[in-house]
């Protein structure tokens, strides 16, 4: 069985913290049409977005926010070198 927390250690978070693939659905700078949107692409993981940043240009947003976008997806991404030390 898998969720959340369980196996202790070796649960749905413990396995997305270890390998830094966060869902886009975990930003807190797109909004649930922006996602929605981007889930439709199949842009899923924050590296998606970042090896595809031309999706956010079909969004109509400034330049600025799609700025602020991506450099929180490279946080989120880089948030496993954190956890881990690496």
């Amino acid at each position: 069985m898998l969720s959340w927390d369980l196996p202790k250690g070796k649960g749905l978070k413990d396995l997305i913290d270890h390998t830094g693939l966060y869902p886009i659905t975990v930003s807190v700078l797109l909004s649930a049409r922006e996602k929605a949107f981007l889930l439709s692409r199949e842009i899923v993981l924050c590296k998606d977005l970042i090896d595809d940043k031309f999706y956010l240009d079909h969004l109509e947003i400034s330049d600025d926010r799609k700025s602020r976008i991506i450099q929180e997806m490279h946080g989120l991404c880089d948030v496993k070198n954190k956890i881990y030390g690496k």
